[in-house]
């Protein structure tokens, strides 16, 4: 293989690997109920639902940038309460779940 293959070669990799890092981190979807929440740690854990996947309890961080929201309003991780619907969509960052939003689920009336 002459040398400007080689380069050739070596370049593809190099953008291969710097369009891959610019990705990002893949974001999830979890369903379930609020099992906890830990205000001073900022973590939550829902027990995922069945359609989720297996039922689990996940943890999840809660950041800064987290949006919280309960009946169509922005709150704050303590206006949360354990039982809760909720919707969480996240992201795996270094081997942790962080939480991006986190919505509460109606509770339907019928």
């Amino acid at each position: 293989m002459g040398r400007k293959a080689v380069w050739l070669s070596v370049l593809g990799l190099f953008f291969g690997l710097a369009l891959a890092a610019q990705e990002g981190p893949k974001t999830m979807t979890v369903n379930g109920q609020l099992v906890s929440i830990d205000a001073k740690a900022a973590t939550v854990v829902v027990k995922a639902d069945a359609a989720s996947g297996p039922a689990r309890d996940l943890s999840f961080g809660v950041g800064p940038k987290t949006k919280i929201l309960k009946d169509g309003n922005t709150v704050a991780l303590a206006d949360l309460k354990p039982g809760d619907k909720v919707s969480v969509e996240y992201e795996s960052v270094s081997g942790k779940n962080m939480a991006l939003a986190i919505g509460v689920v109606p509770h339907r009336t019928t």
